[in-house]
């Protein structure tokens, strides 16, 4: 948990008096306008300004001052909004900040679901205490008669923070970004890794990059040479993991940080691979696992389906297509036809259809398919054919039972 003081004290001392933007998702009801989540960055470098109106949903973008902030946090810790916010709610609220790794005063990682900036970030959520509300179901239509059949993923997208990420529907998420610095990129060449920094002020020179690299048992800090923003190390190995810090020489603070497992199947937008076969064929010697499927072929579909439903109601995950059981890569003689094919079948046989994309990727002078899943926003999803719903348990699909069934809808209805 952290007190309001804490978060107050934070806002005044890196935003000071610059902008906060305030993005807003509301229910319009009788009883008048019900906060449902809102994420609100101080120190904003977005100017835009605009709502959309669905009747029952209202998506709003303003600008706002940390006063203001702090007032909109006040109220929400005291269970009542001012007046003045033009909305209400029915609770109290808890603030509580994301630590990872436990520990204190660090921003968030890259990739960390509560980063929610380009720039490090130091993020307090308040979540609602009681009387849940749930998100309007869809299909809706906006007053200039725009048509949003997913209201979560629109509130998502609006936000710019994923609620299934986060574990929570009901929440305002305090933003606190630090442009000083950051880390801009990080690339995975044929032998090198190289990091990128961006920073505010080009005179400024007290910041050093580490990186540490992990294979196995094996854990090795990396000789680091400076040219210019880009810093590279030249390990000895392609790593598991590579944690890389961005950190001020006089007060050993750090700026910016990232911890990167090169074998998960989705990676931060900051990662980038010269050689995009490289992170494939790690996935590949990593095995099927939680976040790994291999399928030789796409055949009939239907077990296809089975890892493609499993990842959607369990957690973000990757299906091989063109890769045996054995690792062993077959390829596919077809990609485009594949694609469609793969395509029509997630459209046919997922109910709901959940989030997807295909890529093509070369290994060797073979092509595989990597068929990415996000994990859903509209659990539970099922396999239509089959009338039943997986969930990913290891290397394996899993059928649903009734208590797993109860546990991911009471999850939706929190």
């Amino acid at each position: 948990m952290v007190d309001l003081t804490e978060l107050k004290t934070r806002m005044y001392a890196i935003a000071g008096t610059h902008k906060a933007l305030a993005k807003v998702a509301l229910l319009q009801t009788e009883a008048g306008r019900q906060l449902l989540r809102a994420v609100v960055e101080t120190n904003a470098a977005q100017n835009e300004e605009r709502q959309e109106d669905y009747g029952a949903l209202l998506l709003s973008r303003y600008h706002s001052t940390v006063d203001a902030t702090a007032e909109f946090a006040a109220g929400l810790v005291a269970g009542k909004i001012p007046e003045g916010f033009g909305f209400s709610t029915d609770s109290f609220y808890n603030l509580q900040v994301s630590r990872p790794f436990a520990v204190p005063g660090w921003p968030q990682p890259i990739g960390s679901p509560f980063r929610l900036s380009e720039w490090p970030t130091w993020v307090c959520v308040a979540s609602k205490s009681s009387n849940p509300l749930n998100d309007p179901p869809g299909p809706m239509v906006e007053r200039n008669f725009s048509v949003l059949v997913q209201p979560t993923a629109r509130i998502d997208a609006w936000l710019g923070a994923r609620s299934g990420s986060i574990g929570l529907t009901n929440y305002v998420a305090f933003v606190i970004p630090n442009r000083r610095a950051r880390i801009r990129e990080i690339r995975f060449g044929k032998t090198n890794v190289f990091l990128d920094i961006e920073t505010a002020k080009r005179e400024d020179k007290d910041l050093t990059v580490r990186m540490t690299t992990v294979v196995g048992a094996r854990e090795d800090q990396l000789e680091v040479t400076q040219s210019d923003a880009t810093f590279s190390a030249d390990p000895d190995y392609f790593p598991d993991l590579l944690c890389a810090f961005l950190i001020d020489t006089e007060s050993h603070e750090v700026v910016d940080w990232a911890n990167i497992h090169t074998g998960y199947t989705e990676l931060p937008f900051q990662v980038k691979f010269d050689v995009p076969e490289q992170q494939v064929a790690h996935l590949i010697e990593g095995g099927e696992s939680q976040t790994v499927e291999f399928k030789k072929e796409l055949s009939k579909g239907d077990e296809f389906v089975e890892s493609v439903v499993a990842f959607a109601n369990s957690g973000d995950g990757v299906v091989l297509v063109g890769v045996d059981d054995h690792g062993q890569v077959i390829g596919v003689p077809n990609p485009e036809n594949e694609i469609g094919r793969i395509t029509n079948v997630c459209n046919d046989l997922c109910e709901p259809t959940p989030g997807y994309r295909i890529e093509t990727v070369a290994v060797g002078n073979k092509s595989i398919l990597l068929v990415r899943v996000a994990k859903g926003d509209n659990p539970p999803y099922f396999h239509r054919n089959r009338h039943v719903a997986y969930v990913r348990k290891g290397a394996s699909d899993r059928i649903v039972g009734r208590v797993e069934l109860d546990e991911i809808l009471s999850k939706r209805i929190r």
